[in-house]
Order: C-alpha cells, then sequence, then structure tokens
C-alpha cells in the first residue's frame, strides 16, 4: 500500500468520533471541542463547547420512505401557515419550542402543557385560526372563507377590566364586559332569539332579565343619552320611615319598637336602606318587634332612621333612564293599567271587559250585552260642539238636548212627533209644551206627592178674545160663538148682537179636567146686547158631545146650572161688561155659574 493510501486511512481514523456516556463536564471543555453523547432516558445529543459553555442539540434516527417520511429540525418559523392534515403535534419539548409553557419540570408534551402561539394562523382540518397584529383570534373555513362553528359551555370575562366610558369604546362587533357598571356592552344591529327547528314541540326563545333585590329594566338610548327605560319596577315610592331600629354590624336581624311604624307596616319583601345597611337589603323574615334582611348591616346602631319602600311589582315605560312614580306606562299584575298622557288608538275598533262586550270605534261606544254604568265622584259633562245630545232607544230619537235653542224635548216612543218640550228663552223666561201632532190631546198632568206650590211669583192664565159669530168648532150657524176653555182659563167676548138660543148660541167648550173659568161679556157701543136662557150650552172636551150634567141629580144635557136656578140677565149699557164665573166638574161633566155685572 503506498505512503499516500495509508495517510489517508490515518487520517480518517483519527476524525473519527467516540460517543461517550453522560453530560460533559465544564472542565472537560475546550473551546470549539464537538462531542457524541449518549444521555439516558433522553438519546444521543451533540455537544459544543463555546464562551466557556456546553451548547447541546438531541439527534434521532429518521427513516425517509414513501410511506413514512420525517423531519427533525432544531427550530421551524412559519410565516403564514401551518397546515397539519388532521395530524397531531407529539412529543414536543416545550424547552425547545419558543412560546410554550410548561407546570413542571415533569411535564415535557405541549399537550399537558400551555403554549403561546407564534403564528399567524393556524390551519387544521377545514378550519383555520388566524391572529392578526392587534391580537384578534378569526376562525374561517379554509374552502370558501365562511365562519367556522365554535361551541363552548361559558364564556367568561376578565371581571378586573373598567372603561371611563364602556359604551362608546365598544366596537361594532365587539362583546365587552365592563366591571364597573357589572354589564356586558354589544355593538350589534340586533339581537336575536329563534327557537331551533330540533327544539320540542312549543319550546320557546326566552330572553330572561333577573334583579335579585332591585329592577329589572331594558334602557333605549340615543348614542349615549338615555330617552327611554322599560320594565320591571320591583319597590315603588318611600312609603315610611322608623326612627328605633336598632342593626348589628354582621348581623341580618333588626329590631325595633312594638310601636313604631316599621312594626306595624313593614311587610316580606319591602326594600330597606339607611346608616349601614346594604344597597338592595330586603324585608326576609318579619316578626312582632323584629326582622331579618337579605343582607347583614355593615354598622352598629341604635335608633337609627331606617326607610321602607312598598313592594311595587308593576310592569312600567317611562322617560329618561329611570322609573319613576309615577311613570308613564304603568301595568300591574291584575292588568290594571294606568297612563299618564292620552291612549291614541289607531284601530278599527277596541273591545274591553272579560268578555269584550264593549267595543270603542271611531265615533261610537258599543255594548254588545248587560248595562253601562257610569259612575263618577264628581261631575259629568257632556260638550257637544254641535250643540245636540240626543238620547236614543234602538236609533230612534226620544230625548233631545237642542243647545242651539236652549229646548229639552222628551218624545213618545211610538210616534215622535208626540212631545213635552221645555224652552228657555232669554233672560231665563222659560216656556213648557206638548205638543199632539194629530189632535189636541197632548195634557199635560202635574202628579204631585204632596202639593204644588208657588213662591214669590204670580201664577196667572193667558187670557184669549173670541170673537162674535164664530163656531169654527161647534159648527153652529147665524151668530153662533164657541168659547174654547181648552185653550186657557180666561175669555173675553164682545156683544154685537143678540143671541137669540133658538138658532144661535154661547157654546162653553171645557176640558177634560174639572177647573174655575171666567168670561168678561162685554156690550159694544151700541149695548142693549142680550143672550136668551137657553142661548147658553156647554161641549165636553171632544168639542161635539154636549155635557151630561150629571152632577147631584142627573140634569139636561148641555145646561148651564146658574146660580139661584135661571139664566141673569145682562147689563145692556154699552160698553159695560159683566163677569161670569164657572166651576167646570169634569167628573159629572157639569158647569155651574154665577155673574158679576156692572163694570
Amino acid at each position: 500500500m503506498s505512503n499516500r493510501k495509508i495517510d489517508r486511512l490515518s487520517h480518517l481514523k483519527s476524525d473519527t468520533s467516540q460517543i461517550k456516556k453522560g453530560f460533559p463536564s465544564k472542565e472537560e471543555g475546550v473551546e470549539g471541542n464537538i462531542e457524541l453523547r449518549h444521555i439516558p432516558g433522553y438519546g444521543l445529543a451533540i455537544f459544543a463547547f463555546s464562551a466557556g459553555n456546553w451548547h447541546v442539540s438531541k439527534m434521532e434516527l429518521q427513516k425517509v420512505s414513501k410511506s413514512n417520511k420525517k423531519l427533525v429540525v432544531d427550530e421551524v418559523k412559519v410565516k403564514k401557515v401551518l397546515d397539519l392534515d388532521n395530524n397531531e403535534i407529539r412529543n414536543l419539548n416545550p424547552d425547545k419550542v419558543r412560546g410554550a409553557e410548561k407546570w413542571n419540570d415533569a411535564h415535557k408534551n405541549l399537550t399537558s402543557g400551555k403554549y403561546k402561539a407564534k403564528f399567524e394562523s393556524v390551519q387544521l382540518g377545514d378550519a383555520r385560526v388566524s391572529i392578526d397584529k392587534d391580537n384578534v383570534i378569526s376562525f374561517s373555513n379554509v374552502n370558501d372563507g365562511n365562519d367556522v362553528e365554535i361551541k363552548t359551555r361559558r364564556v367568561r370575562f376578565d371581571k378586573t377590566e373598567s372603561e371611563s366610558s364602556p359604551s362608546i369604546d365598544v366596537a361594532e362587533g365587539d362583546l365587552h364586559y365592563d366591571s364597573s357598571t357589572k354589564a356586558v356592552y354589544a355593538s350589534s344591529g340586533g339581537l336575536w332569539a329563534n327557537a331551533a327547528s330540533n327544539f320540542n314541540s312549543g319550546q320557546t326563545s326566552q330572553l330572561l332579565l333577573m334583579a335579585k333585590h332591585a329592577d329589572s329594566i331594558v334602557k333605549f338610548a340615543d348614542n349615549v343619552n338615555v330617552k327611554w327605560v322599560a320594565g320591571y319596577d320591583k319597590h315603588g315610592a318611600t312609603t315610611f320611615t322608623d326612627a328605633t331600629c336598632d342593626t348589628t354590624s354582621g348581623n341580618t336581624t333588626i329590631t325595633f319598637d312594638g310601636s313604631g311604624t316599621a312594626d306595624s307596616s313593614a311587610v316580606v319583601g319591602m326594600l330597606v336602606s339607611g346608616t349601614g345597611i346594604p344597597t338592595g337589603s330586603v324585608v326576609s323574615t318579619k316578626s312582632s318587634g323584629s326582622m331579618t334582611i337579605s343582607e347583614p348591616a355593615t354598622a352598629t346602631n341604635t335608633n337609627t332612621t331606617l326607610t321602607f319602600a312598598e313592594n311595587d311589582g308593576r310592569f312600567k315605560i317611562n322617560t329618561g333612564a329611570n322609573l319613576a312614580d309615577p311613570s308613564l306606562f304603568e301595568l300591574d299584575t291584575s292588568g290594571n293599567l294606568e297612563i299618564a298622557g292620552t291612549l291614541d288608538i289607531k284601530g278599527a275598533s277596541a273591545n274591553l271587559g272579560a268578555n269584550s262586550y264593549m267595543t270603542l270605534a271611531e265615533n261610537e261606544i258599543d255594548v254588545s250585552s248587560g248595562n253601562l254604568l257610569l259612575d263618577v265622584a264628581g261631575q259629568i259633562t257632556l260638550d257637544s260642539f254641535g250643540k245636540i245630545i240626543n238620547l236614543d232607544a234602538n236609533g230612534t230619537t226620544l230625548m233631545q238636548f237642542d243647545l242651539n235653542n236652549t229646548i229639552f224635548k222628551i218624545m213618545h216612543s211610538s210616534d215622535t212627533g208626540d212631545y213635552f218640550q221645555i224652552n228657555v228663552n232669554s233672560q231665563g223666561a222659560t216656556t213648557i209644551s206638548t205638543l199632539d201632532d194629530s189632535a189636541s190631546n197632548a195634557h199635560l198632568t202635574i202628579n204631585a206627592d204632596g202639593h204644588v206650590e208657588f213662591d214669590d211669583c204670580a201664577v196667572g192664565f193667558d187670557k184669549f178674545v173670541a170673537t162674535f159669530s164664530t163656531s169654527n168648532i161647534i159648527g153652529d150657524g147665524n151668530d153662533s160663538t164657541d168659547i174654547d176653555f181648552r185653550r186657557g182659563n180666561k175669555y173675553e167676548l164682545e156683544l154685537t148682537n143678540n143671541i137669540s138660543g133658538s138658532s144661535e148660541f154661547i157654546n162653553l167648550i171645557f176640558p177634560a179636567t174639572s177647573g174655575n173659568f171666567l168670561l168678561v161679556l162685554s156690550q159694544d157701543n151700541t149695548g142693549t146686547r142680550t143672550v136668551a136662557s137657553t142661548g147658553w150650552v156647554v161641549y165636553q172636551s171632544d168639542g161635539a158631545t154636549k155635557a151630561v150634567n150629571a152632577a147631584f141629580a142627573n140634569g139636561t144635557d148641555g145646561e148651564v146650572r146658574w146660580a139661584g136656578g135661571s139664566a141673569p140677565t145682562l147689563t145692556t149699557t154699552a160698553d159695560k161688561a159683566d163677569i161670569i164665573s164657572f166651576y167646570w166638574d169634569a167628573d159629572n161633566e157639569t158647569c155651574f155659574a154665577t155673574i158679576s155685572q156692572n163694570f
């Protein structure tokens, strides 16, 4: 063998490294020295001594084939995507992975510790997890970029974080918890609660607001200014205070005097407030002279004043940021509704009552069954701009207040043309009238369960003047003249000719009621006018039938019973008059008469 080949073999033999066991000591280190060593429980490693320290890297035997490919490197840097293709990451030493943290030295695998990701994105199957420069984590589908489903039993926020204006700082799509207000803030265009298709039949979507000792409310704001608030008002306005209360720090028991308002008025559920009482405390139990509250007192006091608020329990809507007493809209648990303003119903109608018998329409109130009661503590005012107020029966007006002419009219139920009417004119002058539209039977009867009294006033009758030789009612000829006492009690007649008593008469027509009647019978400027004793004839109220003259003993029909038994001789001096007084007995249809002469 040549010297050249011997030198070469000698050189290769001298370069062969020996594999030692265990860790090299620092004393064995020479700058630039490299050693292979087998570490029990760790494997084969290569050591290099530099700057006074040994540096180590583990070595593994790798087999490369088409069916099993492995890559062993000391460091992997991923700029965009790490695609594991559903393969697990196993046997990673957290000491050798940047960002990995282990619980203790006994845990070597990444799966038993925790890992701070340094990748921009990680792909697991079709799901991609991305972390941008602002530390925002995004989940998406690598195939179409759509969102992927994230399932968890609970999301827990950092309870120590607080911000000065959390409602302003929440960006679109954010969900944020603020510890200072103990509220979760979300920036979203809507909140949807939808029962899934696989829910049980009848299962509902629910949104629950629950407050332990306070109100449950929803606030509506314009930017940062709360405009409306709606919700359950657990406690109402202050009802009373008690200055005899004793509290003990750390204890839920409160004692008070037996004669105090707390002993007589406090009930379970009332809100309690005052010095040493935690906010939101309520009465839990109550007995004579003492009570327990929901939260322990924070101070010991004697004869301290505590305030008790009534149970409210109503659903309210109000303007501003808080519910109030009263609020604009208040609905209690019995369905009683109070509205501070005007209730404007825009629908065609509104049904009221347990059976919806009452209907409110645009210009109408209908009650389909039962009665309608108006029960007020004060007065009832009907204000009609049209100045007509009608009371109808089945669509027919039977009573009317005509405020244009100040007339009150009551009409008959079967003939509205027959009516009773009161008309008030200027200065209070009042007329009471009746009308029979087909006859003259609209009589007026005052049936008093006592007497009729006229105080501080005169009572009189309208005087009628008869026209001589006019008999439109009885229809007698010649100079026959009708005196129609049905129209009034006072009549005047001037004689301009004689009444013979054979073919012409003075016809006295009386009403269907008894009464006293007067006839002033005067002479014209000629005088000498006479009325024969047979010239007086009495008629019933029908204006056609002679009176039966049946008082005491039945007399001749139509005769006048004169005082003294015979008709008087009239005063015949020109322009002189006699006054004849008649008493008409309507029951017996008898006319009694007497005369006063020469007026």
